[in-house]
């Protein structure tokens, strides 16, 4: 199954991905899910290397601008530059380890599998659906966080003693290998508590590698706060899934 939960104080919009799958010929659920967290370390830190990064730049081609012997400017490529170090540092999800005290809300089910009746052409077709999260903290929300879990729940004609969930989500003990996805998104959104943030994902192969994905979302706070009220439309964020 595939959820959409809110994380609350690492990043401070958390998309979750939280996916349930069996074994061969076990009854899979893939649960997706999207937290809201509030500023995060890693948030902060990735716009931290984005400065750093121009900053380096401009240090490092500044001898070759002045440079009497090889007469090479590289100021034609600083907006270049500037692109790529933004797209892969805030547009590129990253391994995360959320910890559960950093959620904003509960997770709301995206996508579920059922591994034994799935078919290829259902794996392959995109991932989309709205979903609406409920805010129970406030705050700025700076990023989302993915994860998947995974139901042993045995076939209908040999089922389970005992349904085992594998779970990939946040966890006070500390994550597993798999840890969680995070979704990195600056300037932040601002939310109070009992906002729901109303989401619409789109998740897409990229075409340079068909085991590499797109997310695309639309998120837009709902209810009766002053951010509710100043949101005059839906905000638009995009990440790649490398």
């Amino acid at each position: 199954m595939l959820q959409i939960v809110m994380l609350a104080k690492v990043l401070q919009l958390a998309a979750g991905w939280h996916c349930t799958v069996l074994q061969v010929l076990r009854h899979v659920h893939m649960d997706g899910t999207l937290l809201a967290l509030p500023s995060h370390p890693l948030a902060t830190l990735r716009v931290t290397q984005v400065a750093a990064s121009l900053h380096l730049f401009r240090t490092c081609s500044a001898p070759y601008t002045t440079c009497l012997t090889l007469q090479v400017d590289l100021d034609c490529l600083s907006e270049a530059f500037r692109t790529e170090q933004k797209e892969y540092y805030l547009n590129t999800s990253a391994w995360g380890n959320v910890h559960p005290t950093q959620l904003l809300g509960p997770g709301v089910a995206f996508k579920k599998y059922d591994l034994l009746n799935v078919t290829l052409e259902q794996l392959k077709a995109d991932l989309a659906a709205d979903v609406d999260l409920p805010m129970v903290d406030g705050g700025p929300i700076d990023a989302f966080c993915g994860w998947f879990d995974v139901d042993f729940q045995g076939s209908p004609e040999h089922p389970a003693d005992e349904a085992v969930r594998l779970t990939t989500g946040p966890d006070p003990t500390g994550s597993t290998h798999w840890g969680q996805q995070v979704f990195m998104m600056n300037p932040s959104i601002d939310c109070a508590p009992g906002d729901t943030l109303s989401c619409n994902v789109k998740i897409t192969r990229q075409q340079v590698n068909h085991r590499l994905l797109e997310m695309a979302m639309s998120v837009k706070v709902e209810g009766k706060s002053i951010y509710a009220q100043e949101s005059s439309g839906p905000r638009q964020l995009n990440w790649h899934i490398d």
